[in-house]
């Protein structure tokens, strides 16, 4: 298979995604001038969000004619067989599209994709990635390249269509988790924090604390540091894991009720519960506010368990069975049963073939990936 010719300067276009590999509505990228690339492989140049974290320390290379992606942070390394692999796809999308993030120049989140015939995704590497650089790596080793622009809802249904075996490669290393001494270091430097700032407070003369506060909040209200500030100060670092712990706590009552509904393994991932007669899907989007089926009452849709070789996740379905929703992820099926039985939803656990995840993953509408 031959990589399609590059493009020099790519026009805005809509619905032009060549076969099932990319989501309608797609926006291609300009590719840049294709330089020399290096024959060991190709790596990206910046990291998934550029300017805001270090370069990741994957790579793409050819061997024996499989395709390699490594992680040098991790030490992982995937080698995909020979005729898997068909396409890479440099992508990239703004998580708020709003007016006022393109105003505060919210950047965009790059990375890059290995796709499968079936338009699944064998691998994510987050990170900018060099467009002329990808698509010779792309055309001497037989595979298809493209560069494209998504929208935040194209992002997430694109990278949510995992391939079994799929794997993401960050590249950056990994923090071990703090030992026991350096949390009670943590805690008690908190609490020195705010004993300090109280005594200060209670020493220093009324008209003073007035005029210090007062020059403090003219420079955060200038700066639009409040919520910084808030999250730095030793208050605000005191309860912090508090409320998220208060929250996990008052999540897992919800779900042994059969009130509320979340992946075993992504606990800030969506959540899923009932608001009237309608489904309600939280953490979607960038502002994570819930999501209301408007058009979908819940005795119209069905619950779709599944398993397809090593991927599990969850599927909501319509009553035609075209999916709306797709969360890969481990669901735990009690959970799942639970919630189905106390709102009236069908529930279905089901291994899938290949083919009819594919065609399923495919068709969404959207996802959490």
């Amino acid at each position: 298979m031959t990589a399609d010719p590059p493009p020099g300067d790519w026009a805005p276009r809509r619905g032009t995604a060549p076969g099932p590999e990319l989501p309608p509505g797609g926006i291609p990228m300009p590719v840049g001038e294709p330089g020399s690339s290096s024959v060991g492989g190709l790596a990206p140049r910046a990291g998934a969000v550029p300017g805001s974290g270090p370069c990741p320390a994957t790579r793409l290379s050819w061997d024996n004619g499989q395709l390699v992606a490594s992680d040098a942070a991790s030490g992982r390394s995937v080698r995909l067989p020979p005729g898997a692999p068909r396409t890479l796809i440099c992508y990239r999308f703004t998580r708020d599209p709003s007016k006022e993030a393109k105003k505060k120049g919210r950047k965009a989140v790059h990375g890059l994709a290995v796709v499968d015939a079936d338009g699944l995704v064998l691998a994510d590497l987050p990170g900018e990635w060099p467009t002329g650089l990808g698509y010779e790596f792309a055309a001497r080793n037989g595979l298809k390249f493209h560069a494209w622009d998504f929208t935040p809802i194209q992002a997430r249904q694109f990278l949510s269509r995992r391939a079994p075996g799929w794997g993401i490669l960050r590249g950056l290393p990994v923090r071990p988790p703090p030992t026991r001494r350096q949390r009670i270091a943590r805690w008690a430097l908190m609490i020195a924090g705010v004993v300090c700032a109280a005594y200060a407070i209670h020493l220093l003369p009324p008209h003073t604390w007035r005029w210090i506060r007062s020059a403090v909040m003219s420079v955060a209200d200038v700066l639009e540091l409040k919520w910084l500030a808030l999250m730095v100060s030793p208050l605000g670092a005191v309860i912090a894991p508090a409320f998220r712990r208060i929250d996990r706590a008052l999540l897992g009552r919800r779900i042994g009720r059969g009130q509320a509904l979340a992946a075993v393994d992504r606990s800030s991932g969506p959540r899923i519960a009932v608001n009237g007669e309608r489904l309600e899907i939280g953490g979607l989007g960038p502002d994570r506010q819930a999501i209301r089926l408007r058009n979908h009452r819940i005795d119209h849709i069905r619950m779709l368990l599944y398993r397809c070789e090593d991927l599990k996740g969850l599927l909501i379905l319509d009553r035609a069975g075209v999916p709306l929703y797709h969360f890969p992820g481990r669901w735990a099926p009690a959970d799942v049963n639970r919630f189905a039985v106390r709102h009236g939803i069908t529930y279905e656990v089901r291994d899938l073939t290949r083919p009819e995840y594919a065609t399923l993953a495919n068709a969404t509408r959207d996802a959490s990936p």
